[in-house]
């Protein structure tokens, strides 16, 4: 069975104070979750909204994303790319924050996506775009 990719964007509900405390307990219990699952996670947040790339069985992504979609800590969650996975297999630690933080260029990287329709011809663009750029920010210095 091929691996799946799918990357979501959603409105973060966390809020200070104790923000950073409550997106690290979730880097934690993602990381058990997801290896229990067989998935990789990758995650952004920036400015109030994550962006997060998933990588592993379609079952598994499905089980998670029904998951996600029912947390209180995350609303207008949506699904802006699902496709076969591109490398040999996916590899990693259950889930990595990649960065949080204030990044304007970030932010706008993922609010178009939460605003725009399925239909929109330009979200299939932004989605790359935004795969892309968690991609690079996720490798190590060996890659």
């Amino acid at each position: 069975m091929i691996p799946k990719t799918l990357l979501f964007v959603s409105v973060s509900r966390l809020h200070p104070p104790g923000e950073s405390e409550q997106l690290q307990a979730i880097v934690e219990q993602g990381r058990n979750r997801n290896r229990s699952l067989g998935i990789n996670a990758t995650l952004v947040a920036a400015r109030g909204r994550f962006a997060e790339v998933l990588d592993g069985p379609e079952e598994s992504l499905q089980t998670l994303m029904a998951s996600i979609r029912a947390d209180p800590r995350h609303e207008q969650v949506t699904t802006v790319l699902h496709q076969d996975y591109q490398a040999a297999r996916p590899a990693g630690s259950g889930m990595e924050l990649v960065y949080r933080g204030e990044s304007l260029y970030i932010a706008r990287s993922i609010t178009p996506l939460l605003e725009a329709t399925p239909a929109d011809r330009d979200q299939a663009a932004l989605a790359a775009q935004l795969l892309f750029l968690i991609r690079e920010l996720g490798k190590g210095p060996d890659d």
